[in-house]
């Protein structure tokens, strides 16, 4: 009877380290895992900065900024919509 709870006793020992190593294991993963993922949406920004940043300046600038120059402020000595 001894015997047999010596056995269970070592073998949730043995149970709970192989726990551990496989939960440590699986966080390492985790991390390598994040920083490729990381990477992947710096690259992806970066990219699609890239390509809309030719699409945009190359596109005539009074189409997309109207008020170019114009102050919406309650600064503006006029207090209206005024050219600078």
């Amino acid at each position: 009877m001894q015997l047999l709870f010596i056995i269970a006793i070592c073998i949730i020992a043995v149970s709970i380290i192989v726990i551990a190593v496989i939960r440590t294991h699986l966080k390492n993963k985790f991390k390598e895992l994040s920083e490729k993922i990381s990477h992947i949406c710096k690259y992806l920004l970066e990219s699609v900065y890239l390509m809309t940043e030719g699409v945009i300046f190359s596109l005539p600038r009074k189409k997309f900024f109207p008020y170019d120059g114009v102050c919406f402020s309650s600064s503006c000595p006029n207090r209206g919509m005024t050219g600078m």
